[in-house]
């Protein structure tokens, strides 16, 4: 459902179509998990940590079982060897205590 409404820009008037801010787009929420998952291990892969947490909290409020085993398995394997390190992550332990500090804080 859309609102239709018009407005004058120089004298040429327009008519503009207005999403509803409740409508949910078919193509953004599908595999929403899988794409949040693949969002999530970028941020990691090049340690944007901030934009990382903000992707797992968004994962977690629609999968939670999946972004917890995704922490489990980053806990318990470390990274994988082509991730690169960070001024914010700047090791595997950092990485590591990272993801245990978000798993409590889900958890």
């Amino acid at each position: 459902q859309s609102t239709w409404g018009t407005f004058s820009l120089r004298s040429k008037q327009m008519v503009v179509g207005v999403v509803r801010p409740t409508t949910k787009l078919e193509f953004l929420t599908s595999d929403e998990d899988k794409k949040l998952t693949t969002i999530l291990c970028n941020h990691l892969s090049i340690g944007q940590v901030e934009l990382a947490r903000a992707s797992l909290r968004q994962l977690f409020a629609i999968a939670p079982a999946q972004a917890l085993q995704l922490l489990r398995t980053l806990i318990v394997n470390g990274r994988p060897t082509n991730w690169i390190s960070s001024p914010s992550v700047p090791s595997i332990p950092h990485r590591i205590n990272f993801c245990v500090t978000e798993f409590r804080d889900l958890t």
